[in-house]
């Protein structure tokens, strides 16, 4: 059992050690969480549906428009209930775009929760899963949208809605110079279009649209009173301004030398009011309303929206943030250093870093202040919200400055209101949605009741002794195919139950196998492990009888041993008890050959050799050890470490542990004498910046480290004042401050020569702690954080917040590669520096809450069946989401797809395809995120209809079944089939299983299996050779590792898995010669080689952009 758990770095079955935990804290995790309640803004926002973030925010600033929410709300489209519609309208796509969105409306007002979908609006447009995983641009959605409504409503009482508040008219105007005749040509907007390029605010881009332009020479006017072509003037005059104003920024434009589309992020400034009178008689002044950003490039990005709540229906209390100061002498002390160890850098770049930083700090300023602009209406200040998808946050007038541009992020939508425009009354729900809201508002409140009062619950798992093996001084689960945290007997605790409470429960619970039992028995709480070893953390003696479960940290699924005392064996192994005494499985390798070695990480140097002593049979004292960690470094461990523990040594399981015969180890010295008779040893020297650059330098080994320190200063030409630190690159680790004075031969392995170390500027941590660099871009220069490895990241947040200036909820970290560039998220918050693999030495970059790298986007090819044949597949779609994405919300995204077209969610089964194309692993976690279903960059997946709902069952596999003909000899008749014949399925159970599913009277001696070989396009013969008494079932001596098929088709050589194509051949009254081999075989595996080969030369087409499109309009 031990041994097949044993794999070496690199190996197929190799995994890092982790605990076996329930997927939640508490028995809620069993039940689907309920919906969040409204956030603490008042408001609901809406869920991105892949990249429907344009969407959101345009009807987000729709539903916040006091007067079309009032006009939608009005709608008569049902009588007494949803049931019953009226006859307003017929049936068809109008009434289910309007029904689709007054439900939309009515739930973001009334509904208790704090995002709703948009799936049932854009269901209605006719749009298939394919359209909203694609990003549109908010102004052609809102053209074709309003365009939309409008014609909707014609006929109805509703047929002015829009031209009375959306629509306006210009006036194009065109003047003879010769006769002065004027022609004149009326035209109806939505929105008005300005030019962003050269103009510096929204005033002179109207003066630009208003302006006249003389017609002449190639581009002369045909006057008809004249008859001929003339000079002429031509003007656009503003007829008609709409109440509700909309002025779309320009901000896109096509470069004529590079063919490429380009974003205009200049600065384009908007004012609270604007004086429309300036450019159309009777108008007045608008007040600013919403406004609707972009962020991004011109190829991609993110929309959201700025929008003021006009009824007040929100909790507008955007204070309580800290201030973010801008004064020089208020930055972090050492930054004026930074600053002088850059003025050797080119200049140009340096002036662009100080851009972007004076940039930084003024947005980050912005988001605590109002909005320092001269307003006659101080109403406009109060009262925004920021909607960004599922997150509404109330925000000061002073971000609206924030998108006037300058940085990727830039207004693109600004809609302004008639100042003379009353504002209403909050609008009334229809009666006929207030039982539906009622309902659903009460069942999310009793569902968050039940999940609340669960989540007060957790269940331990009650484990007797006769669960384990005894293993190399470790207990050892004996079933390795059922979690360990599902054995035993489960019980339900509260957590504010007590410690006495659980020990009387286990009490009576084994009353009748084990009498008095905390008399005869010992009770530990116990976390499993990955590696199938019980972790022993602490007797339940050990903790207060009146102590509740939470306060003595027993977590839910956490196992509860119960352990026979007076057993010498088991006794031994309880002495390692504790946090810290953690079984592990090394890697052993000697003169060549490998074999584990099972310890604990409380044992000492000393034990584990005394063990190796027992296993090898090689003397104590003879007996070398080299640990090879998988970050790199090869480290001899010396005598002085034989009192040291592996956890102190930082083993951890699965690392390469070499064992050498001391005798034919011989040092390399280089050591000399001088003339004082000190020792000379031969080291090597690198400057942190230029780590490819080692010198050799020979010191004295009778030097402290703060000799060599000071040595260093004068070789790397280091000013007096500087402070340096030294940090040894065999393990990676700074020489601590306590340790500046001790001697550099004392330092393990320094004698033996080469040893390297790397100088740094900066002070030397205090011993158990490490330097931790944060920065906000890649080109700054980065503060430092001394912390310890234990520190959670939530802790360091805390620290880099105090030195960056911003909240910790304003930003989140990530790790960089040795490039400087941010690579991944520090998400787990609760993780240590040391779990979350951040080391002594890394750079943090500190980024916005809401950035998206490019790294955490999941690229993937999406295809379909063509046919009824499983293996006859096309590619569909091609999407980019988030890692995080949920398989259900994947399914969500492609549930309208018209070439899928499954019925509902649990009618969708989404599956890997193999390099050659063929259906393999089915997810089945709904839950969990792309990434943690490891779902990479380029996957391939297949999304099937089913006719059925997939059972819940894991321990089953998807195989598809087929008959072979051996006279034509090709398959026939396949047909997809869910296989589950418990965790260790044999091969009697498949027999049996294909000769049902087929529906044959054959008996299993006259049939015979084989599965198909995807990958090297092969069949291979499923059988059991031994005699009829023995097959099926598991014999008293362990098969070997090539042969556990036998007993476990998951195992080799089978290895049964998802997509496995098995055939059956009838053989009658004796087995024939067939080898199961089809003529299409080889010709298959040819056209898979050469999509390989071509797939290497070219890359996969662009889709091709797409226009946004409504249903018919």
């Amino acid at each position: 059992m031990i041994e097949d758990l044993f794999a070496e770095e690199g190996d197929e079955n190799y995994c890092v050690l982790t605990a076996e935990q329930a997927k939640s804290d508490s028995l809620a995790g069993e039940m689907q969480a309920p919906p969040q309640s409204r956030s603490p803004s008042g408001f609901v926002g809406l869920l991105n549906q892949g990249s429907t973030c344009y969407l959101n925010s345009l009807f987000q600033a729709l539903f916040m428009t006091p007067e079309l929410r009032s006009a939608i709300f009005s709608l008569p489209l049902c009588e007494n209930s949803l049931s019953e519609l009226s006859s307003w309208l017929p049936e068809g796509q109008k009434r289910d775009i309007l029904q689709a969105l007054q439900e939309l409306f009515v739930k973001l007002a009334f509904i208790d929760e704090k995002a709703i979908s948009t799936a049932n609006l854009t269901r209605s447009f006719g749009w298939t899963g394919e359209e909203v995983i694609v990003q549109h641009d908010v102004q052609e959605l809102s053209r074709v949208f309003f365009d939309c409504l409008d014609r909707t409503l014609q006929g109805t009482s509703f047929s002015e809605l829009i031209s009375n508040y959306c629509k306006g008219k210009f006036i194009n105007v065109t003047i003879c110079s010769i006769c002065g005749n004027e022609s004149a040509r009326e035209e109806d907007f939505g929105d008005i279009g300005l030019k962003v390029k050269n103009c510096k605010n929204v005033y002179e881009s109207l003066d630009h649209l208003v302006r006249e332009d003389i017609l002449d020479g190639n581009n002369q006017y045909f006057c008809e009173l004249c008859n001929k072509k003339v000079n002429a003037i031509r003007l656009t005059k503003i007829h008609k301004i709409p109440q509700l104003l909309t002025l779309s920024l320009n901000r896109f434009e096509y470069d004529m030398k590079t063919y490429e589309r380009q974003k205009i992020t200049q600065n384009f400034e908007y004012p609270l009011e604007v004086d429309m009178g300036r450019y159309c008689q009777n108008a007045d002044v608008y007040e600013l309303f919403a406004v609707i950003i972009h962020g991004g490039s011109a190829h991609s990005g993110h929309y959201h929206a700025y929008i003021r709540d006009i009824l007040r229906e929100g909790n507008w209390n955007p204070g309580n943030e800290p201030q973010v100061i801008k004064k020089e002498e208020e930055k972090p002390k050492n930054q004026k250093k930074h600053k002088q160890s850059r003025k050797n850098k080119n200049k140009r770049k340096n002036q662009g870093q100080n851009k972007k930083k004076k940039n930084s700090e003024e947005d980050t300023t912005y988001e605590y202040k109002d909005l320092a602009r001269p307003c006659m209406n101080e109403e406009l200040l109060r009262n925004w919200f920021d909607f960004n998808d599922s997150n509404v946050t109330a925000i000061r007038s002073g971000k609206l400055q924030k998108q006037f541009g300058g940085s990727n992020e830039t207004a693109y939508i600004l809609i302004y209101r008639d100042k003379n425009l009353k504002n209403p009354s909050a609008p009334v729900m229809p009666k006929y949605w207030e039982n539906p809201i009622k309902s659903l508002n009460d069942s999310n409140n009793e569902h968050r009741v039940k999940y609340e009062e669960l989540k007060t619950f957790i269940e331990l798992q009650i484990q007797t002794f006769e669960l384990f093996d005894i293993n190399d001084d470790a207990l050892v689960y004996k079933n390795t195919e059922v979690q360990a945290i599902q054995q035993g007997i489960p019980i339900k605790f509260r957590q504010t139950d007590t410690v006495e409470d659980l020990k009387n429960t286990i009490t009576v619970t084994l009353i009748d196998d084990i009498e008095e039992v905390f008399t005869t028995h010992q009770v530990y709480i116990a976390q499993p492990l990955s590696n199938k070893c019980a972790h022993l953390l602490k007797p339940l003696d050990s903790i207060e009888n009146s102590k509740t479960l939470k306060e003595s940290a027993i977590w839910h699924k956490a196992c509860i041993l119960i352990l026979p005392r007076c057993n010498k064996i088991l006794e031994r192994i309880l002495d390692f008890t504790g946090e810290v005494c953690e079984p592990i499985m090394l890697n052993c390798y000697y003169e060549g050959d490998k074999f584990p070695l099972l310890v604990n990480k409380a044992w000492t140097i000393f034990k584990v050799k005394e063990k190796i002593q027992k296993v090898l049979g090689v003397p104590f004292e003879k007996i070398e050890l080299r640990m090879r960690k998988a970050e790199g470094g090869d480290k001899k461990i010396t005598r002085k470490d034989e009192d040291s523990t592996l956890n102190e040594l930082k083993f951890y399981h699965s690392m390469n542990l070499t064992v050498l015969p001391i005798e034919e180890h011989i040092p390399m010295v280089e050591l000399k004498k001088n003339d004082e008779g000190e020792g000379l040893v031969t080291i090597l020297l690198n400057e942190e910046n230029t780590p490819d650059k080692a010198i050799q330098h020979l010191v004295v080994s009778q030097w402290k480290v703060k000799d060599l320190i000071e040595d260093c200063r004068k070789v790397f030409n280091f000013a007096e004042g500087v402070p340096l630190r030294l940090r040894k690159l065999i393990d990676k680790k700074v020489i601590c401050k306590e340790d500046i004075d001790g001697y550099l031969k004392n330092i393990p392995e320094f004698m033996d020569g080469g040893y390297r170390f790397q100088v740094e500027k900066g002070e030397p941590p205090a011993y158990g702690l490490i330097v931790v660099k944060i920065a906000l871009n890649c080109d700054d220069e980065p503060n430092e954080l001394f912390v310890k490895e234990t520190d959670r990241i939530s802790e360091v947040k805390q620290k880099a917040s105090e030195v960056l200036g911003f909240a910790p909820d304003k930003f989140k970290m990530y790790r960089t590669d040795w490039l400087k560039e941010p690579i991944s998220a520090l998400k787990q918050e609760n993780y240590t520096l040391f779990k979350a693999a951040v080391k002594d030495g890394d750079l943090l970059l500190a980024k916005p809450i809401d950035t998206v790298l490019d790294t955490e986007m999941v690229k993937m090819f999406i295809y379909t069946n063509t046919s009824e044949d499983p293996f006859d597949i096309k590619q569909t779609l091609e999407l980019s989401l988030p890692e995080e994405t949920q398989l259900k919300q994947l399914k969500e995204m492609l549930l309208g797809n018209q070439e899928i077209n499954p019925r509902s969610l649990p009618f969708m089964r989404i599956r890997e395809i193999t390099k050659t194309l063929w259906p393999g692993k089915v997810y089945k976690e709904d839950l969990k995120g792309l990434k943690k279903l490891s779902i990479s960059f380029g996957a391939n997946l297949l999304a099937e209809p089913k006719e059925i709902a997939d059972p819940g069952s894991f321990t089953g596999v998807y195989i598809y079944l087929c008959e072979r003909n051996t006279v034509e000899k090709k398959i026939e008749n396949i047909i997809s089939c869910f296989f589950d014949a418990g965790g260790c399925p044999n091969v009697d159970n498949l027999y049996d299983f294909a000769i049902k599913k087929l529906g044959k009277d054959w008996g299993i001696g006259k049939i015979t299996l084989a599965r198909f070989k995807s990958q090297s396009f092969e069949w291979e013969i499923i059988k059991d050779d031994r005699i009829a008494e023995e097959r099926g079932k598991l014999l008293g001596t362990k098969a070997n590792n090539t042969g556990q098929g036998i007993y476990n088709l998951k195992k080799g050589p089978y290895f049964l898995k998802d997509g496995d194509l098995i055939a059956v051949k009838f053989n009658g009254d004796g087995e024939n010669d067939d080898d199961f081999v089809c003529e299409g075989d080889a010709k298959a595996r040819e056209e898979y080689y050469k999509r390989k080969q071509a797939s290497k030369k070219t890359n996969r087409p662009a889709r091709p952009e797409k226009a946004i499109k409504i249903g018919d309009f």
